[in-house]
């Protein structure tokens, strides 16, 4: 196995990389919905009065979606929208980008997971050509995960190392 050229102490500096996969988790969250029950008797932010034996679904795949929460951009993958003007990644509040959970139940490996998730996108990218079959139908098929209902079909093409070699050198 070849050394990778790739330093895993750079992640942080990866911030389009950040956002693309921020991004791709507003659209398409890998758990589509969220459930939560009161303890008690509870009042909403929005008025609505719930008991202890209520149940209450949040559907995080449409929240990506609403133009009241994201704007009229909404539906379109702009990974542009989590970039400040200073080039930094701009903070969203837990309870607008819920794929992490959010409050005290927020995912403890938060941060791990996006750093495995980075690392193996560079190493994939650094190592493959890879090109998404153009005529297909994209469509989820939500369930407990949300997946995709035709998978999505790519050509793969491991690179030239001796080329990849002198490109990064």
């Amino acid at each position: 196995m070849e050394k990778s050229s790739f330093d895993p102490t750079e992640l942080n500096k990866l911030v389009y990389l950040h956002s693309a996969l921020y991004e791709s988790m507003r659209l398409y969250p890998p758990v589509p919905f969220e459930h939560a029950c009161p303890v008690n008797k509870d009042v909403l932010p929005s008025g609505h009065k719930v008991d202890a034996t209520s149940k209450i679904i949040i559907p995080l795949y449409a929240l990506g979606r609403m133009k009241a929460v994201w704007g009229e951009d909404a539906s379109e993958f702009k990974p542009e929208r989590w970039v400040s003007n200073t080039g930094s990644l701009r903070h969203e509040p837990s309870f607008k980008f819920l794929a992490f959970n959010a409050g005290p139940r927020s995912c403890l490996g938060k941060q791990l997971a996006m750093n495995m998730m980075k690392t193996v996108i560079v190493e994939i990218l650094q190592n493959y050509d890879i090109h998404v079959i153009k005529v297909q139908k994209i469509e989820p098929l939500p369930g407990l995960m949300l997946l995709m209902k035709h998978g999505l079909s790519v050509t793969i093409t491991k690179r030239d190392s001796a080329l990849l070699h002198s490109i990064v050198n």
